[in-house]
């Protein structure tokens, strides 16, 4: 059976909340002067309320026995908590009052102190002293952990910890006054939880943070392939990667922020692979004309294969890292802006990246880590040139921005050795568009060629096709924009030359 999903909130309550409260400010808003952190425009109290109720009601839903969908608190919380400086007195209690509910949980115990029934356990570094986090457990009620898992959470966490912030160099969480996060173990699961990260003090657009997870994993609440074991260890790299981004800048998009914490799990625990249940059940290899900044909840995920694609594409997985930091600097910026920003520092053209990415999605030989594990690639068209057909006439394909569209074309069995397809494609102006041509030969090499476009976008790439040699030939187009360049089209053909 399938592991299922982390998904945040259910549809209606993702509307609900980008109606009432945004997770990024304009790009014309202005940082304040000397501080660097972004000034953040309010919303009103009246959508400030709303999102207290959405939130309260989702909180206190526990899903039917058969919904298998699982789900991310992080932002859910971390909205309600950008909210909060716009509400009433009365509704901003209540909005603390849900950040803490539980005897153990941070929020009411920001120090790390413990009684008979809330015992407390502190890690212990790689070389045996003092660690980064205090584990908050119960003893009694519906929250009831035993020892050894929070000793096996508390040693995971650190674990994690080592990666993160040792190996791959991101900045710690910002402390909250003792130098240590706080994880509590809690009953999750019975919510259809793995866990979440709730900042626990803003800082400008940074907050510092606490984070909770199930208090055992049981596969009776998580079934399917991965074990107990592995759903905390890739929820623990998940969780405190969201307490790391909050040091960088809370307010980051949300394709970003999950996207980036799944990407995470991967690169602490390559061997559990929970990740693989967002890129089968979307993303870019079978939703390619979606695009990947989406605010799509089943999307956020999902969009962990691009930051896979940054890092394993030229073999640096500090890009991620680079972006993040970006985002901290840059406060009043888009994602996609920094990630321009990361790929011009090392000499690389967005779209030229974007289109590879397109490539990579079509699953050639030597690309993903994982491919053979991912699905089967979405293609747009299909078509057979043959010797009495051999003109796929003009094909058109109506893309959105940070999109791609492919089309693989097969030679007949009877063309000529000699054969050359001319492909064509007839696109947006040349900042928005984009197109590259693969040859994949039998043999399992694969030619890939840029369709260079004019200005108008317009171009053609002429290529071999002796069926001999050639499997197919794959075209990707491609809609590059970050801003928005909508609903665009492109005509693109393949014409046999015998």
């Amino acid at each position: 059976m399938r592991s299922p999903l982390r998904t945040s909130v259910v549809s209606a309550l993702a509307v609900a909340l980008v109606l009432a409260v945004s997770t990024s400010v304009p790009a014309g808003a202005q940082a304040a002067a000397g501080t660097g952190d972004r000034v953040t425009s309010r919303i009103g109290q009246a959508a400030a309320h709303q999102v207290l109720e959405n939130v309260a009601a989702e909180l206190k839903s526990r899903p039917s026995a058969g919904l298998s969908h699982y789900r991310d608190l992080t932002v859910l919380l971390l909205e309600l908590r950008h909210a909060m400086g716009s509400m009433s007195a009365t509704d901003r209690a209540r909005a603390a009052a849900l950040t803490a509910d539980g005897p153990a949980d941070p929020v009411s115990y920001p120090t790390c102190t413990g009684t008979i029934t809330n015992p407390v356990i502190l890690s212990k570094n790689g070389q045996g002293g003092p660690g980064h986090f205090c584990v908050h457990y119960t003893i009694v009620g519906s929250d009831a952990a035993s020892e050894q898992q929070a000793q096996l959470t508390a040693d995971t966490f650190e674990h994690v910890y080592a990666y993160e912030v040792g190996t791959l160099g991101y900045r710690r969480p910002i402390s909250d006054g003792d130098g240590l996060t706080d994880v509590t173990l809690e009953d999750m699961g019975a919510f259809r939880y793995y866990g979440e990260c709730t900042p626990i003090g803003l800082h400008g657009v940074k907050a510092s943070a606490a984070c909770a997870v199930d208090n055992d994993f049981s596969p009776n609440q998580f079934p399917g392939p991965t074990s107990s074991l592995g759903d905390l260890e890739v929820t623990a790299a998940h969780e405190f990667f969201h307490a790391i981004q909050f040091g960088y800048n809370s307010y980051q998009e949300r394709w970003l922020l999950e996207g980036s914490a799944v990407w995470m799990e991967d690169q602490v625990y390559p061997s559990v692979n929970d990740y693989l249940q967002y890129v089968r059940a979307g993303g870019a290899i079978v939703n390619p004309r979606t695009p990947i900044d989406t605010d799509a909840q089943s999307q956020w995920y999902a969009a962990t294969l691009f930051w896979k694609f940054l890092s394993e594409s030229r073999h640096d997985p500090s890009i991620v890292k680079q972006v993040w930091n970006l985002a901290s600097t840059y406060v009043n910026r888009t994602a996609m802006q920094d990630v321009v920003s990361a790929l011009a520092a090392r000499g690389l053209s967005f779209r030229s990246e974007f289109g590879l990415f397109g490539v990579w999605n079509t699953l050639p030989p030597r690309t993903y880590v994982d491919r053979s594990l991912y699905p089967a690639p979405a293609y747009w068209a299909r078509a057979h040139l043959t010797r009495s057909r051999r003109d796929t006439g003009w094909r058109k394909v109506v893309l959105n921005h940070l999109t791609n569209a492919s089309m693989i074309v097969r030679p007949g069995p009877a063309m000529p050795r000699r054969t050359r397809p001319r492909v064509s494609i007839n696109a947006p102006y040349s900042p928005i568009g984009w197109a590259t041509v693969q040859v994949r030969m039998h043999s399992g090499q694969v030619l890939i060629y840029t369709v260079p476009l004019n200005n108008r976008g317009d171009g053609t790439k002429v290529v071999t096709f002796n069926p001999r040699q050639v499997s197919s030939v794959v075209l990707v187009a491609t809609n590059a924009s970050i801003y928005g360049a909508d609903n665009r089209a492109f005509l693109v053909r393949a014409r046999a030359l015998l």
